[in-house]
């Protein structure tokens, strides 16, 4: 009984410390190509089919960004472009301008991302794609500039705790 308490207490916790209540947008992926270095390269989407703005956390969606990606399974990569949990450590010894983009309804923004992969990237033959998004941008834009004048946790925190996760579907990988 105690740990469905506290599953359901977590749960909660979760749901209510991000604050979402606009829909998730649309994750999608249009190309998707590994090189023989082992560089993947791949194009993105993401559609607003909500009735409110909605704020992509873009610091680490365009260009390169090391170990933001890593093997599902032994076919499958996932490519983060967020934190996907609390980090315990501090400080960071990168922490990049906080980026958020506004995507309003109706809307799609779209661009390029890379990854180097540091597993075997032939077995790879698919990618999909983690976006954190949120709805109240001055809300985040404060509990970050709070986290790091105080010093008291990893700057990627309040950003886990603000964000709703969004996952595209796998898209196939050419080599």
């Amino acid at each position: 009984m105690k740990t469905i308490t506290t599953s359901i207490l977590v749960a909660l916790l979760a749901v209510c410390s991000a604050g979402q209540d606009a829909p998730a947008p649309t994750v999608s992926i249009s190309h998707a190509v590994i090189t023989r270095a082992g560089v993947l390269s791949c194009e993105w989407s993401i559609r607003n089919g909500g009735d409110k703005p909605i704020f992509i956390y873009a610091s680490y969606l365009r260009g390169a960004a090391d170990d933001m990606a890593e093997l599902l399974n032994e076919k499958t990569v996932l490519v983060k472009t967020t934190w996907l949990k609390e980090v315990a450590a501090y400080p960071s010894y990168y922490f990049p301008k906080l980026e958020l983009l506004r995507v309003e309804p109706g809307t799609v923004i779209t661009g390029h991302l890379e990854r180097k992969l540091k597993s075997p990237s032939r077995a790879v033959r698919a990618v999909k794609l983690v976006v954190g998004v949120g709805i109240d941008d001055r809300r985040l834009v404060a509990n970050v500039e709070e986290s790091m004048n105080k010093g008291i946790e990893a700057q990627g925190n309040p950003i886990v705790r603000w964000q709703l996760l969004v996952f595209s579907k796998p898209f196939r990988v050419e080599h």
